[in-house]
């Protein structure tokens, strides 16, 4: 029941549920114009080419022949013509051909997990991206504001300085704050602008004006909780994550290719015929066609390392009165040939094939491993931030509260101007540490959502 709701969600999400309309327009962009994800949609065209190549293999090769031929003899021009169909079909193969059609057919599933994992990994580079952006530019707005209002207030002690009201210390400390904001100012514009050619860089656009959508306010929104425990979130991984089902595909598709190798080693019959009219003639005479076939089959078996051959045809000709006159009219033909050591290379293949079967367990393993310890890292700093969140919007509030306490005594005198600068400063720096604990929780959950293949809020 778990799966079936699990894969009904995967099923009905495009991206998962983004309510941002900016976002969404980036990723729906990215997602038209991405290069790497349109290379993953040709390879899994390859991929279906070569199914349908495989699957030809089952049915007989047919090959239309017409053959002519005019020369000289002796006494006189002759003329010579042959035309038929001719078929070959493998009859039993030793299971190549179906270990082949269904290694192609996992292949063609390893390239459709290979576009979807493409997809997320863009839209998670796109998700982390903009956030870090919208972190950036929520910090730049409350520095700059901060600025203004430090540069205000270093204006005020400057003049409550030359009316006496405080010491050059005091003046000197202004000043100090308002160097120190100033420096978090350009700072902050660098680290903005950063953050857009990041995400232009991700888009692979100039500008931002490509997006047709109007952006958010740079704070980002107060978040959700989540709604699967870490426990549902693994079963998530077990079941959806890209890496460990493309490497379960690996396992399989090594199986099937030491299948392949070792039909090398089973007997190994075919089928050939030919059905169609020949004659000769010479010019001076009418050119008749009679009719002609053969009939062969042939067995072929890999003795490690060694090849034993073996054919008989069955045929009926017509007779080369103008070329040939001793040709056989009707017979039956036996060929056997044993080739020494013209297969070595079997054995070299077939220990690969072994490593590969083992390489393919291992590399699930590590997969499946590797993912469900980032999905529990990524949860534990999905709830760390989310409670460094709450504890932030607290301490923000709080310092805008004192804030305006300040103020208010500030204006009565109770409370020095470089109070109300250090009130500033406390209050903007809150506001900077809740939108980067927000930003880190909103990318914690990329994280997970990258790993589960699920939308998690």
């Amino acid at each position: 029941m778990f799966f079936a709701v699990s894969a009904l969600l995967l099923l009905n999400t495009d991206g998962f549920c983004i309510t941002d309309n900016f976002l969404k327009a980036c990723l729906d962009f990215a997602q038209a114009h991405d290069k790497r994800l349109a290379i993953a949609k040709e390879q899994l065209s390859l991929s279906n080419l070569r199914v349908n190549r495989s699957g030809r293999s089952f049915f007989p090769g047919i090959y239309l022949q017409k053959r002519s031929s005019r020369g000289t003899t002796i006494t006189d021009e002759y003329e010579s013509e042959e035309l038929g169909i001719r078929a070959s079909q493998p009859i039993y193969d030793g299971g190549r051909l179906v270990s082949s059609y269904k290694y192609d057919k996992f292949f063609l599933e390893s390239a459709k997990l290979n576009v979807t994992k493409t997809r997320e990994d863009l839209f998670y580079r796109v998700k982390t991206t903009y956030y870090e952006m919208l972190n950036a530019r929520a910090e730049l707005q409350r520095i700059k504001n901060t600025f203004n209002e430090i540069n205000k207030l270093y204006e005020k002690t400057k003049l409550e300085y030359q009316a006496k009201a405080i010491s050059e210390l005091d003046l000197f400390e202004s000043k100090n704050f308002r160097d120190k904001v100033e420096n978090m100012y350009r700072s902050s514009e660098m680290n903005a602008a950063f953050a857009e050619k990041k995400l232009l860089a991700v888009l692979d656009i100039k500008s931002l004006d490509h997006i047709v959508a109007t952006m958010e306010d740079p704070l980002l929104v107060f978040p959700d909780n989540i709604a699967f425990t870490l426990d549902e979130c693994r079963r998530f991984v077990l079941s959806n994550n890209i890496d460990s089902r493309i490497a379960k595909l690996y396992i399989d598709m090594s199986n099937l290719k030491k299948k392949i190798i070792r039909a090398r080693v089973i007997p190994k019959i075919y089928a050939e015929g030919f059905y169609g009219q020949s004659g000769e003639a010479f010019v001076t005479e009418p050119l008749k066609l009679a009719t002609v076939w053969n009939v062969s089959g042939k067995l072929s078996w890999g003795l490690w390392g060694n090849t034993l051959e073996a054919s008989q045809t069955q045929e009926k000709a017509i007779p080369r009165e103008v070329m040939d006159v001793s040709t056989r009219l009707d017979s039956t033909s036996t060929d056997i040939r044993l080739s020494l050591f013209d297969d070595m290379g079997y054995f070299v293949e077939s220990k690969e094939g072994d490593i590969g079967v083992l390489q393919s367990a291992v590399d699930y393993k590590d997969a499946i491993n590797k993912a469900l310890l980032e999905l529990e890292k990524f949860y534990n700093d999905y709830q760390q931030s989310l409670w460094s969140v709450l504890s932030s919007k607290d301490d923000m509030e709080l310092k805008q509260r004192k804030l305006g306490v300040l103020r208010k005594r500030n204006e009565v005198y109770e409370a020095s101007t470089i109070e109300v600068m250090d009130g500033v400063y406390k209050y903007a720096d809150s506001v900077i540490v809740y939108t980067r604990v927000l930003s880190a929780n909103y990318i914690a959950v990329c994280e997970l959502e990258r790993l589960t293949l699920m939308p998690l809020r």
